[in-house]
């Protein structure tokens, strides 16, 4: 066998072999559990993983996530999994479709159905007020009015939505205040979003850029219980909202500082860019 190596942020990867030889740890655990659902590995799949794990951890964003989805692989079966945990279980925070709409999984990552989610079985209610963050990247747009992620109880809510041409409403829970603000539009959605509270002061980037606010509604904070769903929202008192966009990446955790937002968004960018889906 001839081996070829390349250099990449001073790690050497041996590519005539399964597996690079500084391979990140966790980015490892992901690929072998891809590898487990029948798809085929490529180099650039192992280099998206390597990248996203390594450099995440280099700002401390891997560190303040309880569930990455980084949809490698272009199947179902290995887009469910949590990269932060990558077991095939509820507990280890895998995703399971809500609702009787039909996903789509191909090489741009995971296109939503009408009334139709993904559970990720991380529970509002195990983040801490005050501390926390969702982020999507949105590979293909779609114009239909949404919500990427979230959690909604009545008029609580706990998610980022976005909408094509329209406004964007981003909410998440404060020390003291369900803290909501509204934005200016977007003609398009696509590229990476980040919704992060800290304290009751929320920020929204989009593209690494912060966003402004356009208005305010902050109401008393009440904590509800309830799963947080991806590709659309959890609407615990009715139906599912479906998201009709495709994703190739989402997160959620502690909160971001303004600096590792600004860095994520590159680092997100840079990586959906090496499966040619940026």
């Amino acid at each position: 066998m001839v081996y070829y190596m390349i250099r990449h942020n001073n790690s050497i990867f041996n590519i005539g072999s399964s597996i690079p030889c500084l391979f990140d740890l966790d980015a490892s655990k992901v690929i072998e559990a891809v590898r487990s659902t029948g798809v085929t590995i490529t180099l650039p799949m192992r280099h998206y993983a390597h990248y996203l794990c390594s450099n995440t951890k280099n700002i401390g964003t891997w560190q303040n996530s309880n569930a990455v989805y980084g949809f490698v692989g272009g199947t179902a079966a290995s887009h469910k999994f949590n990269w932060k945990n990558p077991i095939d279980t509820d507990g280890a925070f895998r995703l399971t479709p809500v609702g009787a709409g039909t996903f789509t999984n191909n090489a741009n990552g995971m296109k939503g159905a009408s009334a139709s989610a993904m559970n990720t079985f991380v529970n509002r209610n195990t983040l801490v007020n005050g501390d926390t963050h969702f982020s999507n990247y949105t590979t293909v747009d779609d114009p239909t009015g949404d919500a990427a992620m979230g959690v909604i109880n009545v008029a609580l809510a706990f998610n980022l939505i976005q909408r094509v041409n329209g406004l964007r409403n981003v909410q998440l829970p404060g020390s003291t205040l369900n803290v909501g603000n509204i934005y200016p539009a977007l003609s398009v959605t696509k590229g990476y979003h980040i919704a992060t509270i800290s304290s009751n002061s929320l920020s929204y980037f989009y593209k690494g850029v912060p966003q402004i606010a356009s208005s305010a509604n902050n109401v008393t904070l009440e904590n509800f219980s309830g799963n947080i769903y991806v590709v659309g929202r959890n609407d615990l008192s009715s139906t599912t909202l479906g998201s009709l966009k495709t994703y190739g990446y989402f997160s959620i955790g502690s909160g971001f500082t303004d600096t590792q937002s600004i860095q994520q968004s590159q680092i997100v960018k840079n990586a959906q860019t090496i499966l040619n889906r940026a």
